[in-house]
């Protein structure tokens, strides 16, 4: 038996590959910018679902071609689609809120507990991080995200 070619480092972590095991080989490979969170084929397997964080669930063909895309919203868990196929069931967490509880809490009637100046000075200083010190924060700040 020959040996299997090894794929380590050949492809980045947003990658994802569609393999045959009737002919022990990938078929297709498509480069994502996001990690899948959740990848679902249909009944007959011609059709799948690809859930990407924070995206719209991409629908496709076996050649990553396509086909369509289903506004699932926030992050995705999991994914099936019915015995039939004619339908896909999704697992999502929504992140939206409905209008009704904005319209009960408006922003300038909200009052924020007050802080103290030196409120972390009881904390070791390996664990003092904070919002203004965290990098990732800081530069979704800056993108408006």
């Amino acid at each position: 038996m020959a040996p299997r070619p090894s794929f380590r480092r050949t492809l980045s972590p947003a990658a994802l590959q569609f393999f045959d095991a009737a002919t022990d080989s990938f078929v297709a490979v498509s480069q994502r910018s996001n990690f899948a969170f959740a990848v679902a084929a249909n009944p007959t397997g011609t059709q799948f679902a690809i859930a990407v964080n924070l995206a719209e669930v991409s629908i496709v063909d076996g050649n990553f071609n396509q086909l369509g895309q289903v506004p699932a919203g926030g992050t995705v868990y999991g994914m099936v689609y019915s015995p039939d196929g004619k339908k896909l069931y999704i697992v999502h967490m929504p992140w939206n809120v409905p209008r009704k509880y904005f319209e009960m809490h408006p922003l300038d009637k909200i009052e924020l507990p007050p802080t103290k100046d030196d409120d972390l000075a009881d904390i070791p200083i390996r664990n003092r991080f904070t919002r203004t010190q965290d990098k990732y924060f800081q530069n979704r700040q800056t993108n408006d995200q």
